[in-house]
């Protein structure tokens, strides 16, 4: 089952992703699924706030 879910080797383009909400959870499962996560957002405060602390705890997450 861990096959099935596994985004290992992938790039996952998440628009949205520094809201806080659906777009950073969304960010975070996929990151801890193997991804490389590329996370978008208009502000970049909102990426500071709620994805770079991802890419601090060690996933694979490019704030953009």
């Amino acid at each position: 089952m861990d096959d099935l879910l596994s985004l290992k080797g992938r790039i996952v383009v998440v628009s949205g992703a520094g809201g806080g909400g659906i777009g950073t959870t969304v960010t975070r499962l996929a990151a801890q699924a193997g991804a490389t996560v590329v996370a978008v957002s208009r502000s970049k405060e909102n990426l500071d706030e709620h994805v770079t602390p991802l890419a601090q705890q060690g996933l694979s997450v490019v704030p953009v």
